[in-house]
């Protein structure tokens, strides 16, 4: 795995792709996800390729999940942040120091599970 650059100078951003990347680690692709990010890729038909994207978006959801959950580490922490009177976006990032698209995927594993229990 390379980092890119940038993120040497931006450290609540570079810990968010590392808790990704661990993610994926834990969660790695299943065979036949190389073909995603192939060259020959748009060169196959609809249906594999239809089916290749569930594939890596099922995954990478995995190890998303898994890295809000490392990093927020329980929906109770969440609440209570709320309840502290951290209500924005830019607040609930800074109290737990990640980044606001992170926060955001915490969020929707939050709303994932409470409709799918």
């Amino acid at each position: 795995m390379t980092l890119d650059n940038s993120l040497k100078f931006c450290t609540r951003e570079q810990k968010c792709v590392l808790a990704e990347e661990i993610g994926h680690v834990l969660y790695p692709l299943r065979p036949g996800h190389i073909a995603y990010q192939a060259r020959g890729y748009y060169d196959i038909d609809n249906i594999e390729r239809s089916m290749i994207k569930a594939f890596v978006a099922q995954y990478k959801r995995r190890a998303l999940d898994w890295a809000s959950n490392a990093l927020i580490q329980d929906d109770v922490e969440f609440w209570r942040a709320l309840k502290e009177g951290e209500s924005t976006l830019y607040d609930l990032h800074e109290y737990f120091s990640v980044t606001e698209w992170f926060l955001r995927l915490k969020i929707g594993y939050i709303r994932r599970k409470a409709r799918d229990p």
